[in-house]
């Protein structure tokens, strides 16, 4: 039997398959268990599922009717190489309609809740939004009254809490089969629509180990908290940007940046929770203190942008003086760069299509301005021939063929 498709992974201990929950188990394999595989094998995949369609007398799973050798169908349930997972219960889907009917639901907390389906979404979204106003999220509260012989809905007037989405940051509320702490800020990357729907990742984009929440576990984060556990995050080495300087200045007087300058932190000082900064060409700034909440980091798009300028403009740096350096070099004997006259020794460094051989040493003879014969030719190009004791025909180069050993000035044998 081919692996499971269809298998969602809540948490390691907890999987959806077919409409249904399965939940890890420890006494033995049973008929349509499933089994995770964490052995490599020929005809096996190392984390995937397959079905347990029967059990022999010694508890053995039987789970490959499609393979004839014995060791390939039968897998003892007690081995550190699988997992067991039984089914539990069916998946609650949420998204009844008023057309059936009357429904009966149970919170979390244990209340239960009896309506129509539409009136049982206003109530639970108003109990959410009562929830957060008690968090201090919401300015204003509202209430919700449950008699006991009938539950009155929230007016269409009155705000309703809308659903979290995709790409929306969130706070833990409450602690379950995720990873999540309360207080942590998380972002949604993935909404499937089940009963546990958000697929969730933390602030620097690295998905949680256990990372599926149900709805009443998370609400959306507001401005302030987004900040604060992003600024929380902030390292040295890090690419920051200005955005006050409020907290700087009452705690040890102004910095000398403007707001939206990005800066790089050089130093942290733990005791005042403050950064030492540079400017991004590596200049130390007069005023260079900074604190964490007059700062913002970047996206992890502008941080490698900036990254990128920065080793791009280390590059340039770099061929620049060496540019320079060439320059003052033959500048040192009175010539252009790349300036080469009758009388000069040369080395071979490129033959072209001559007789001469890579490394030949010859004294330059006949240039003169290459442009004026050949207009395939750069304006700034140079032929000549190099004489050699073995080679004075067939011998024309260009500067970029050849290297200055000794400019014609300097040769001792034809001074005087």
């Amino acid at each position: 039997m081919a692996k499971l498709d269809g298998i969602k992974v809540v948490n390691e201990n907890t999987v959806e398959y077919n409409g249904f929950v399965y939940a890890l188990v420890t006494d033995g394999g049973r008929v349509n268990d499933l089994i995770q595989c964490f052995e490599d094998d020929d005809w096996l995949i190392r984390g995937e599922f397959y079905h347990v369609y029967e059990v022999d007398g010694d508890g053995d799973m039987i789970f490959n009717e499609e393979e004839e050798e014995e060791d390939c169908r039968f897998r003892d349930s007690d081995s550190s190489k699988w997992k067991v997972f039984r089914k539990s219960h069916a998946i609650i889907n949420d998204k009844l309609t008023d057309a059936e009917g009357v429904v009966k639901i149970e919170l979390p907390d244990g209340t239960k809740l009896e309506g129509t389906p539409s009136d049982l979404e206003k109530i639970t979204r108003s109990m959410q939004k009562m929830q957060k106003e008690q968090q201090g999220q919401v300015g204003q509260a509202t209430t919700v009254e449950m008699p006991d012989e009938a539950v009155e809905v929230e007016s269409e007037s009155n705000p309703v809490l809308e659903r979290l989405q995709v790409g929306d940051y969130a706070k833990v509320i409450k602690e379950d089969s995720h990873s999540g702490k309360v207080g942590d800020i998380v972002k949604i990357f993935t909404d499937d629509e089940t009963s546990q729907p958000f697929k969730c990742e933390d602030l620097q984009g690295n998905e949680l180990r256990c990372p599926w929440f149900r709805e009443y576990e998370l609400v959306k984060a507001t401005n302030e908290e987004i900040l604060k556990a992003k600024q929380t995050l902030l390292k040295e080495g890090d690419f920051a940007r200005i955005i006050s300087n409020e907290t700087t200045t009452e705690e040890f007087g102004s910095h000398e940046f403007e707001v939206g300058n990005v800066l790089k932190l050089h130093e942290f000082d733990s005791e005042d929770n403050t950064f030492e900064t540079r400017y991004l060409n590596g200049y130390t700034p007069d005023a260079e203190w900074v604190h964490r909440k007059d700062l913002e980091p970047l996206t992890k798009e502008e941080a490698e942008h900036i990254a990128r300028e920065a080793e791009e403009e280390k590059k340039a740096k770099a061929e620049r003086e060496e540019k320079e350096a060439v320059r003052l070099k033959w500048a040192a004997i009175g010539r252009e760069v790349g300036e080469i006259n009758d009388g000069d020794v040369v080395r071979v460094i490129d033959k072209d299509n001559t007789r001469l051989n890579v490394g030949d040493i010859g004294v330059v003879a006949e240039s003169y301005d290459y442009v004026k014969e050949r207009e395939d030719k750069q304006e700034d190009s140079v032929a000549f021939r190099v004489n050699t004791s073995n080679c004075e025909y067939v011998n024309w180069l260009d500067v970029a063929n050849v290297e200055l050993i000794v400019p014609v000035e300097q040769r001792f044998d034809t001074v005087g």
